[in-house]
């Protein structure tokens, strides 16, 4: 029981600050989103330009890719279980299961391709190199 002569205890009162209004972090809108994951962990291959060169690194193998057509994500691999050049279509970066991020290559997930009537999905990326094709003028002056 307490005390006449007690005060209450300043413990139980609320900060002086408790009524200012509270503000959450800004996130990220959707585009944001997406040109950093493109800056950080991947590229969509339908930004790049015919001829652009990519080598992604699994973490069992390694692969080159040619762009052939960005819009329609045709390219030329070979490497991992491609021993020669074939062309296929890049399906996209996925974790194994059902989701797919259409036309994307990115690092700790699996790249999905179709090459010929085989599905091909690589162990998870570990790495992304990209090489801008040769403009045609400076193509013109090495010869």
């Amino acid at each position: 029981m307490r005390d006449a002569k007690s005060t209450p205890s300043d413990d139980n009162q609320p900060d002086a600050d408790a009524n200012d209004e509270f503000e959450l972090p800004s996130w990220p809108t959707l585009p944001d989103f997406a040109f950093e994951s493109e800056i950080n962990d991947g590229v969509q291959i339908d930004t790049l330009a015919p001829g652009t060169k990519v080598r992604v690194q699994t973490r069992n193998s390694e692969y080159w890719l040619t762009v052939l057509q960005g819009g329609r994500r045709g390219v030329l691999i070979q490497g991992g279980i491609l021993p020669a050049v074939a062309e296929a279509r890049l399906e996209g970066a996925t974790d194994g299961g059902a989701a797919l991020h259409s036309g994307w290559i990115e690092v700790n997930r699996s790249l999905e391709l179709v090459c010929g009537p085989r599905r091909i999905i690589t162990s998870r990326v570990r790495g992304i190199s990209i090489e801008a094709p040769a403009s045609p003028s400076s193509a013109h002056r090495a010869a």
